[in-house]
């Protein structure tokens, strides 16, 4: 009996099933979850005084809409039926927001707007426009995770084009607020999109 052999042959084995249960217990990478909402979905009116604040109609796709008070907050509004000055970013659908945009049901399209993710996401993004093109308009995304801050972007501009908000947190965002500088000006949102690894 050849114990070298042997020795040799136990270890090959060993290496073997050692190797084999890595590869077996290796999991394949999960791919990102990707979720847009571009607004498109509801049938905004042409004017608030005929929409209601944005709630809960994306809820199927695990996102939740906020205004500051329960009557108040963006609504879904038509871009083109509206006149709006600029066009939607995509499709004809925006969630905007105005002090003097009163709503349907009484309330004020006015942000803050607080938009809830049922699971944690990496990365937030969405687009913004200030509809008025005023000097020095400013817009904040702040997103958190349990209450706290986890991550901030702020825009600043003078023009009407559309400009990228995004945060991103490796532990995940929980929810992001969306707020302007100047409440008085006219701003409006589209294309939110989500990240989950």
């Amino acid at each position: 009996m050849n114990t070298h052999a042997n020795r040799i042959g136990a270890a090959a084995v060993t290496a073997g099933l050692t190797l084999a249960t890595v590869l077996a217990g290796a999991a394949p990478a999960a791919a990102a979850v990707t979720t847009r909402v571009h607004f498109d979905s509801v049938d905004g009116p042409d004017l608030f005084v005929n929409a209601t604040p944005l709630r809960e109609e994306y809820a199927g796709r695990g996102v939740h809409f906020f205004g500051p008070a329960d009557a108040d907050g963006g609504a879904v509004v038509d871009a083109v039926g509206g006149n709006w000055p600029m066009p939607a970013r995509t499709g004809t659908q925006i969630l905007a927001c105005s002090t003097s945009g009163v709503l349907s049901n009484g309330g004020t399209a006015r942000w803050l707007e607080t938009i809830r993710f049922d699971r944690k996401q990496d990365v937030v993004k969405l687009w913004v426009n200030q509809v008025n093109g005023g000097a020095d308009a400013r817009c904040k995304l702040v997103a958190k995770r349990a209450g706290n801050v986890v991550s901030t972007d702020v825009v600043t501009t003078d023009t009407a084009d559309w400009v990228r908000l995004r945060v991103a947190a490796g532990r995940g965002i929980s929810r992001v607020v969306l707020r302007a500088n100047d409440p008085d000006n006219t701003w409006a949102a589209d294309d939110l999109v989500t990240l989950r690894r």
